[in-house]
């Protein structure tokens, strides 16, 4: 067990979570309000898809939709279909990790500049918040909250390939 500042992370951490954790939604519920917390929590959206959604939002264009809707079948498609064990989840992860955020910065340039402004910085963002995050985690020494409630519960089918990439990785306690 850990003490200090990783104990008390730990703590404020479990009691944010608990809330979600103790829902029991049908399985097609869950895959469906899952799609939120993707743009903003797996890099195959927040390297890509939620830049470019930003900017599609703040100055709407035929090119802003066609670079979001390529982004999107590319990082947010990939996701659920390694979910779903069409593709090999760990595989298109690293793929993608490299790739979205050199196709957002290209598909970008194509916008105007207040769209391309806006998408850069939310690329940058989400970089920098994966790069605090990762100190964090090792800090806490916890296993991820995913995996503690797919321990619990049992319900974890859809969720064992991302928590394997995330372990393979070496971003959580589990790797």
């Amino acid at each position: 067990r850990h003490s200090g500042l990783g104990a008390s992370l730990d703590r404020w951490d479990q009691r944010l979570s608990q809330p979600v954790f103790r829902l029991n939604l049908p399985k097609w519920m869950e895959l469906l309000l899952s799609v939120p917390g993707a743009l903003m929590g797996f890099p195959h959206a927040f390297f890509g898809p939620t830049p470019l959604a930003l900017a599609a939002a703040a100055t709407p264009s035929a090119i802003a939709l066609k670079s979001l809707l390529l982004s999107s079948a590319l990082g947010v498609g990939s996701f659920y279909a390694g979910l779903a064990g069409w593709i090999n989840f760990t595989k298109s992860t690293k793929l993608l990790i490299f790739l979205m955020p050199g196709l957002c910065l290209v598909l970008s340039s194509k916008l105007s500049p207040e769209a391309a402004y806006l998408s850069t910085c939310s690329l940058i963002c989400a970089s920098l918040a994966v790069a605090v995050s990762i100190p964090l985690k090792a800090l806490t020494d916890r296993p991820r909250p995913a995996t503690n409630w797919a321990e619990k519960t049992r319900r974890s089918a859809l969720l064992w390939p991302y928590i394997e990439a995330m372990c393979k990785g070496g971003q959580s306690r589990e790797a």
